[in-house]
């Protein structure tokens, strides 16, 4: 896929939850314990709306504790989804879980 089909998924996530927009950003990457350096999680809250965000910036695939209830989208740049396993959530390297608070 392209650099430009990845931005593409990304502006229509953004436009899909517009709470993203106005929200109130929260960093949770100390609940994901994981010991990775470059993954980031954080939520966005406007209201009564909002998600969690999981980003995985390594260069392999990272497990994380599942802090969400759901999943809302993801961004995948290897061609490969994210691998739920009970509590724990495998994400793909260079890649985007969107959860539901």
């Amino acid at each position: 896929d392209s650099l430009l089909n990845h931005y593409k998924k990304v502006i229509s996530v953004r436009n899909q939850l517009p709470f993203m927009k106005d929200g109130i950003f929260t960093n949770v990457t100390d609940q994901l314990q994981c010991s990775q350096p470059f993954v980031l999680g954080y939520k966005i809250t406007l209201e009564n709306e909002g998600a969690i965000f999981i980003h995985n910036f390594e260069k392999y695939a990272v497990t994380v504790n599942n802090i969400g209830s759901a999943l809302i989208d993801e961004i995948p740049t290897t061609g490969k989804n994210a691998e739920f396993n009970g509590n724990k959530i495998v994400i793909q390297p260079h890649s985007s879980v969107i959860l539901s608070l």
